[in-house]
């Protein structure tokens, strides 16, 4: 089963490989330009060293030359385009200028397919799999091109063929001039790939410590603050107002939810603890109304019964007046 992206994360995948192959692409662009230049001045001086009788060495220079042009052109812009076009039209001239040298040097193309098939490596690797197919069609062409043309003695008609001696030291320069660069750049990618891999796989795990240590740490401090609030709570519960969460701004951040429940949770017993004096101040306060009217009571209930004793004497008094007058 296929793995399904999403359009976001497969826009970025595919950024991400187009920026490899583009790092890749400089890397063998400037490996290739180098031997591509080498070539050119060996050709060069092989001519004048000869007599100058191989004019066919100045047509397979030109031919370099057209190709270091276009892998210059590929590495003056490609630090600043992303697109593939420039990387096209170097894997063209390098396919031109294979196709051309051993057209014209067909006592060296015994190593034709070598070269041919390290354009179609490049071309991989720089422009992907979808953009390689063409490239592969293109050097088959030309392939069948040079084999076609050797057969038919088509140099000779044109050009002084080499001699043995030429032969046998152009052909190792014709067969490696791209192929040599091509392996030893590959391997230094490979090993700078797996290096790649080796420090992002070392720095993930070192950030997996990192957050496993910082998620037992947080752990450990949540459990230690929520031990202190059960043991406030319980404290509170027991009646003992006056207690309070002891909060550890030092090591917590001021805006840390736990900091801020334990704030409020001190807040609240302060104020459930004014309320209880408030409470205690009024019954207090009361308590002393009740005694002042309590003894107010008393006193007019002490006078209200000398009063009434004083009015059964008087009716007592009357009357003894009122039996002394009727005798």
């Amino acid at each position: 089963m296929a793995l399904q992206l999403t359009p976001e994360v497969e826009k970025s995948f595919n950024t991400k490989v187009n920026e490899q192959r583009r790092q890749t692409g400089l890397l063998i662009s400037r490996y290739i330009f180098s031997a591509v230049g080498g070539a050119s001045i060996l050709f060069t001086l092989t001519y004048f060293l000869t007599g100058m009788e191989y004019t066919q060495l100045l047509v397979v220079t030109f031919l370099l030359l057209v190709a270091g042009a276009g892998i210059g052109w590929y590495l003056f812009n490609g630090k600043r385009d992303q697109s593939q076009t420039n990387a096209l039209f170097a894997v063209i001239g390098l396919l031109i200028a294979i196709c051309g040298s051993y057209t014209v040097l067909p006592e060296t193309g015994a190593a034709a397919g070598l070269n041919y098939v390290a354009i179609i490596c490049v071309a991989l690797m720089i422009l992907g799999s979808k953009s390689t197919w063409w490239v592969t069609l293109l050097a088959t062409i030309g392939f069948l091109v040079n084999l076609f043309t050797a057969q038919a003695h088509f140099a000779s008609q044109w050009f002084t063929p080499l001699d043995a001696k030429a032969v046998n030291w152009l052909s190792p320069v014709v067969a490696g001039f791209i192929s040599l660069p091509l392996v030893g750049v590959l391997i230094y990618d490979m090993m700078r790939r797996q290096e790649g891999q080796f420090a992002q796989a070392f720095q993930a795990n070192v950030e997996i410590e990192q957050r496993a240590t910082a998620e037992r740490e947080q752990r450990e401090h949540l459990q230690a603050t929520i031990d202190r609030y059960v043991a406030y709570l319980g404290k509170v519960a027991q009646g003992d107002l006056k207690a309070r969460v002891a909060l550890d701004r030092q090591k917590s951040d001021t805006n840390d939810p736990l900091i801020i429940l334990g704030e409020n949770l001190n807040e609240m017993t302060a104020s459930l603890q004014g309320m209880i004096n408030q409470i205690r101040e009024a019954s207090s306060d009361l308590s002393a109304a009740s005694a002042e009217i309590l003894a107010a009571t008393t006193q007019q209930a002490a006078g209200a019964s000398e009063q009434s004793a004083a009015i059964s004497q008087t009716t007592t008094t009357v009357d003894e007046v009122k039996a002394i007058s009727e005798q």
